[in-house]
């Protein structure tokens, strides 16, 4: 059989034309290289503590405490470009319990025109196509915040989905950031919508926000009604009154909140504000841990807050005040809500710093380093070249006046 390549150099040699020589060219054009992405300040290894050693060993204990058996892993998050944090699950959990997750998650930048969401597409695609990944695992393009508007498209699809196994809400911003009243839903509304799609599962859930705490993230009406309902909340529950007392025993009788600083505050006023609205759907709380991290290089104290909330379905019959029903709970003079805001104090004093739990630990940063190495390596990144970055990122942070850029383009203000 004569090629097609041979008739054209005959051609060519008698004189003939030569069809693929006329349309490319007499040399080879030159390939445009492919940009490798470039490193961001999410991908230092205190982002990868938060996964590994608060988020994963949570899903862990939740997947082994399941009441009903469950081969799926439902999870809703902020993914970013590079999904690290679903790659991360899915190589540290599914594969290791044999569970598929299945994940909703919300990035504006997907309905962007251009290479930003072409990126964000093909890393998609290729997540979808991990061994424990369900293919009907999607991205919006939306706002989270859409979900609180009544019915939106985005919440029909939250609702659709059912209940998820872990919900991680992932802000590069503060969640009290919008204040209370406004014509567009704010984070709060979308906390409703999650905590009672909670609701139908008997299996617990987990709840992980991460937020920004410094004042300016959190505006004054909210800041406000955080320390009402604490100071509220001190007169009306003994139990966390005296946990308050105990941890900050130099407070001032008259002005509780005169020493707290308002980190603090913020974290006291939102877990608060979870086990009280939670509670209306029948979920009991438990807040797990309280870690915290600093992006702003002249700030004071830690800026970002990272929470680890679980969720207990309440099936219990409930109580009976005229004590007919002879198998109903006994009516208790400290409610149940009252009991979990009284562990909450201490879990907010007892926080952890992850910048000097690194710092003081050698060999636990190093682990994250290698970690977050295989995680940006699966993820196209040259990773020859990560240390060196890395290295220069830490160097220049204590010089560098502006804010480190936000780790989450779904929650962004527009510029």
């Amino acid at each position: 059989m004569i090629e097609q390549n041979d008739v054209e150099d005959r051609e060519s040699e008698n004189g003939g034309p030569s069809h693929l020589r006329d349309l490319l060219g007499s040399t080879a054009p030159a390939l445009i290289p492919v940009p490798r992405p470039a490193f961001q300040a999410w991908h230092r290894p205190r982002k990868q503590y938060v996964r590994s050693d608060q988020w994963l060993p949570e899903m862990l204990n939740l997947v082994d405490t399941f009441v009903v058996p469950e081969d799926e892993f439902r999870y809703l998050s902020l993914p970013g470009d590079d999904f690290l944090d679903i790659r991360y699950i899915h190589d540290n959990l599914c594969l290791e319990k044999e569970k598929r997750i299945r994940f909703l998650g919300f990035n504006r930048a997907v309905n962007n025109n251009g290479m930003h969401a072409a990126t964000i597409n093909t890393n998609l695609d290729a997540i979808r196509r991990l061994q424990r990944v369900d293919v009907r695992s999607d991205v919006l393009g939306q706002d989270l915040r859409t979900v609180g508007r009544v019915n939106s498209a985005p919440r029909k699809v939250v609702q659709r989905f059912g209940s998820f196994h872990a919900i991680n809400i992932d802000l590069c911003d503060g969640f009290a950031k919008d204040g209370a009243g406004n014509v567009n839903p704010n984070l709060f509304d979308v906390l409703q919508v999650l905590l009672e799609a909670q609701t139908r599962t008997v299996n617990d859930s987990l709840l992980f926000i991460t937020s920004r705490i410094d004042s300016n993230q959190t505006s004054d009406e909210i800041q406000k009604i955080f320390t009402d309902v604490i100071q509220n909340n001190i007169e009306g529950c003994p139990p966390f009154a005296s946990a308050i007392a105990l941890q900050w025993p130099n407070l001032d009788s008259v002005d509780h909140f005169a020493q707290l600083s308002g980190e603090d505050l913020f974290v006291l006023g939102i877990t608060k504000y979870i086990i009280s609205q939670a509670s209306k759907f029948r979920l009991d709380v438990v807040l797990k841990s309280v870690l915290t991290y600093r992006v702003q290089p002249l700030a004071e104290k830690d800026d970002i807050v990272s929470l680890a909330i679980r969720l207990h379905p309440n099936r219990e019959t409930g109580e009976d005040p005229y004590q007919l029903a002879r198998h109903a709970h006994a009516v208790s003079n400290v409610s149940a809500e009252c009991r979990a805001e009284a562990k909450i104090p201490a879990r907010v004093r007892n926080q952890k710093s992850i910048d000097s739990k690194l710092s003081e630990d050698a060999a636990l940063r190093a682990r994250c380093i290698d970690e977050t190495e295989k995680l940006l390596g699966a993820t196209g990144y040259d990773i020859a070249s990560y240390r060196a970055w890395l290295s220069q990122k830490e160097l220049t942070t204590a010089t560098n006046t502006t804010s480190t850029r936000c780790h989450r383009v779904c929650v962004e203000e527009d510029k």
